[in-house]
């Protein structure tokens, strides 16, 4: 993505000339409302950002300057095709358990449907997958 610096048409994402100097674009980075990362690359992140000056885009800083630091690299994957914020879109997809899974990430208004979800999304794991989650996490919910 081009770094955007005219005050006339980038309003809050304004990437001041002293800022990233010597760029034009942002490095590869994860945008949207998170992103997900394994344990084990959080403390590399945070050793990298000893040496990487502060960039006040959070997502570019983390998911782009300071991943891009890292030495096995970064495996971006894009989950937007996976998410909706249609919850009853969601739901019915989920309920036809013959079907794959399409959403896996669904913005939920209702704590009803939250949970309906969350239920129809435990029953589809692989006991491999079902293994790797709390035990008693799952039995507390599938009880609620």
């Amino acid at each position: 993505m081009p770094i955007l610096r005219d005050p006339k048409t980038c309003m809050k994402w304004c990437v001041k000339q002293t800022e990233l100097r010597g760029r034009t674009r942002f490095p590869q980075y994860c945008a949207g409302i998170g992103y997900i990362v394994s344990t084990s690359i959080l403390p590399l992140l945070y050793n990298a950002s000893k040496s990487t000056p502060f960039f006040w885009i959070d997502d570019v800083y983390v998911t782009g300057l300071l991943a891009k630091k890292l030495p096995a690299g970064v495996k971006y994957v894009d989950t937007g095709k996976h998410f909706t914020s249609k919850e009853d879109v969601a739901l019915k997809q989920s309920r036809n358990l013959s079907e794959p899974m399409r959403y896996y990430f669904v913005h939920s208004r209702s704590e009803a449907k939250f949970m309906e979800l969350w239920e129809l999304t435990i029953k589809r794991l692989s006991s491999e997958q079902l293994q790797m989650i709390n035990v008693a996490a799952i039995t507390k919910l599938l009880n609620h």
